[in-house]
């Protein structure tokens, strides 16, 4: 992967020593399900069989048990019940583990505490007695067959939300049950959609949600929040189609959707503790025809700050990708991309991306493999993806590259990706406004890179050809291109690596060295010559990335630094084990930072190193950035002291890093200062970052314009 220009200009400028690598706090997997909450503040979420708690509303986790997690949980200060498919179990340190509490073998949908605790089962309602026994309540929609989905219960109130059968015979009916004396009489109302949460209010009112869904297999009716209130039926609260999930706030008011949203998810679950929330989220839609269902997989945890979503979570998601679009860093996981500025905030919502790069200052090519991406312009199910191109088919691609030449098919940007398309697995080459064309039919393509404006390299993997491909086996590890994709040829000579993942050039000319990261370690050669081993021949290379460090290499076991003497070490701290797969240099509000793609995250420093290390300045010659006035509605002043260069450059960036005012450079007076005016008139309210960069230093302020 290349450098980007602006970066590369910012890091070259202002080199600063290595340092550890910490985690980003993200991205975080999507199997993230919200289970349940307990009255002293706690949130509980399940990824697979781990079980994590926060007591912040999701900033921190602790994972109380690796190998036990609940589908539901409710629960007092002291005791947490848990819904099992073979029972209820009970726990009593938390929910570090688990024992059996009853109703054995019944497959537990839900569950809450209220008086007492009550239990859902698809058939059946049930409540604890007073002996600690399990007892059936009157059966809700016995008559009609109905099928039970979700509970809730407050102070003698029980409500359910149910499914019956609709006009087509199947059970796509939403019906929504309440009782007032603990689950003796049920009152019945009707709904629209899909039956997705209950939440009933201390004064007895009990609100359904609902997700858009078929009634009789060609009526798609949407979603929407139910209010049923102390004496009336249900009626509809909020319309809207796809908020699906509901809780009560503090002050008894129903929470079923956050302030703002985003594309592509659909809100299923909902937990408070004190005044934050907590989403749980799925893709939108569903078809259910033999309730109880999971319409889809879970699409993680989200909490509202500063007036955005931002994911939460305590497994980290696999990042195989890093990129810069818009002048912004771009990280995906195995559920979105998300931009990463200030914190993380959804851009796409697109399923495991392995690459994507931007080919132009407004379109961004991303390689999403079978996933639905929702609207336009990001069009088709998998494969390749940007505004106004077509599809690669139901292709699972694993390698991108851009190609900026004028194409036969349309004059303008080109990429090339490897696929697999209906059998025919290799390497094609799509024009912008055109279909993809496969110019080089061999097994599948691991890395595609690009050397000047049209010699490309090509790399094969063979861990996911497929008995019965139409494509051949490998004749080659490597192929060329020497005429922008269009013909190519094997260029493997001297290379026994089996799979071949990354490509990079050092230099230029004669003494160019190209190099190729594979499952034998690090490959290079200079032009004219056979391949040869150039080190850690013991590790997986799945990227190699040219910084002005040198040339990093990210392996299975932790990221590597080539010297100039050719030799690899490790590089920085805090990747030891874990496996690289991405790296990125760029430049945001707060300086340089050096972010790393991994199979447990995305870890990062604000300092990236060079061969000759800048020493520290002394404590007093620290730079110091002050706003005076601030707040303020138009013109300040921004005074820099401890400068220990002649001159200081000065910016100011939104909370999404962009660059919107740039103050200039500026000569520091006797004794290290500058006063730089600043008129924020023309920007609208809100807090603003204002950075200063003085040699290898930054230094930042916030900033509040009024209005």
């Amino acid at each position: 992967m290349r450098l980007a220009p602006l970066a590369l200009a910012l890091l070259l400028v202002s080199p600063v020593a290595a340092q550890s690598f910490r985690p980003a706090g993200g991205p975080w997997t999507r199997n993230h399900a919200l289970v349940g909450s307990a009255p002293d503040g706690r949130i509980f979420a399940r990824v697979g069989p781990r079980l994590g708690v926060t007591r912040d509303g999701g900033r921190t986790w602790t994972v109380v048990s690796e190998t036990v997690a609940p589908t539901r949980i409710a629960g007092s200060v002291s005791a947490l019940y848990g819904a099992f498919p073979d029972g209820v179990r009970l726990s009593t340190n938390g929910g570090a583990t688990w024992t059996p509490f009853g109703l054995d073998g019944q497959s537990i949908l839900d569950l809450a505490v209220a008086e007492t605790v009550y239990a859902l089962t698809a058939p059946a309602v049930y409540r604890l007695g007073d002996l600690a026994e399990w007892q059936p309540t009157t059966r809700p929609g016995a008559a009609r067959g109905a099928r039970l989905a979700r509970l809730d219960a407050a102070d003698g109130t029980v409500a359910v939300a149910a499914y019956e059968p609709s006009c087509s015979g199947y059970y796509t009916q939403a019906a929504f049950y309440r009782s007032r004396d603990a689950g003796a009489t049920w009152t019945r109302s009707l709904g629209t959609g899909y039956p997705q949460d209950v939440a009933v209010a201390p004064d007895g009112t009990a609100y359904f949600a609902t997700i858009t869904g078929d009634v009789c297999l060609s009526i798609v009716t949407p979603g929407g929040l139910f209010e049923q209130g102390p004496t009336a039926a249900a009626a509809l609260l909020r319309g809207g189609g796809e908020r699906g999930g509901v809780a009560i706030d503090a002050a008894g008011r129903p929470v079923s959707e956050p302030d703002v949203n985003e594309p592509g998810i659909s809100i299923s679950e909902i937990a408070i503790a004190g005044s934050t929330v907590v989403f749980g989220t799925r893709p939108l839609y569903g078809s259910c025809f033999d309730p109880p269902c999971e319409f889809t997989p879970p699409s993680g945890l989200y909490t509202v700050r500063d007036g955005r979503l931002e994911p939460v979570g305590f497994v980290p998601s696999r990042v195989q990708a890093l990129g810069v679009f818009e002048n912004r860093p771009l990280v995906p996981s195995d559920g979105a991309v998300y931009e990463l500025d200030v914190g993380l905030r959804v851009r796409l919502p697109l399923g495991l991306v392995r690459a994507f790069v931007p080919v132009s200052p407004d379109i961004l090519i991303a390689l999403a493999p079978g996933q639905q991406i929702p609207n336009p312009p990001f069009l088709g199910s998998g494969g390749l993806s940007y505004p106004n191109a077509l599809p690669l088919g139901g292709s699972a691609p694993y390698a991108l590259s851009d190609l900026p030449t004028a194409s036969a098919v349309a004059v303008g940007p080109r990429v090339v990706t490897a696929s697999n398309q209906y059998g025919r697995s290799g390497l094609f080459v799509t024009p912008q406004d055109g279909y993809p064309e496969l110019k080089l039919e061999a097994n599948d393509i691991g890395a595609v890179g690009r050397l000047g404006e049209e010699t490309l390299y090509a790399g094969s993997i063979d861990n996911v050809w497929q008995f019965g491909s139409s494509s051949p086996a490998p004749a080659a590890r490597l192929f060329r291109s020497d005429d922008a994709g269009e013909t190519w040829t094997p260029d493997d000579a001297g290379m026994t690596a089996r799979n071949v993942y990354a490509f990079d050039v050092i230099g230029a000319g004669p003494a160019r060295l190209d190099l190729a990261g594979t499952s034998g370690g690090v490959f290079a050669r200079t032009p004219g010559q056979p391949w040869q081993a150039d080190g850690l021949a013991d590790r997986t290379v799945y990227t190699l990335y040219t910084a002005p460090a040198g040339l990093l290499a990210g392996t299975d076991d932790g990221l590597f630094l080539r010297n100039a003497a050719g030799a690899w070490a490790r590089y920085g701290a805090g990747l030891d084990g874990r496996t690289v797969y991405a790296v990125l240099a760029t430049d945001d509000a707060f300086g340089p930072w050096l972010g790393v793609g991994t199979d447990a995250g995305l870890f990062q420093t604000r300092s990236f190193g060079v061969a000759s290390e800048t020493p520290a300045l002394p404590a007093a010659a620290r730079l110091a950035v002050t706003t005076v006035p601030n707040p303020a509605r138009g013109l300040r002043t921004v005074r820099v002291d401890g400068l220990s260069d002649a001159s200081a450059s000065v910016s100011v960036f939104d909370l999404l890093g962009r660059r919107v005012a740039d103050l200039g450079a500026h000569e520091a007076r006797v004794g290290g200062s500058i006063n730089v005016s600043w008129d924020a008139l023309a920007l609208p309210a809100g807090v603003y970052v204002v950075r200063v960069r003085s040699g290898s230093n930054v230094a930042t302020v916030r900033a509040v314009v009024t209005r």
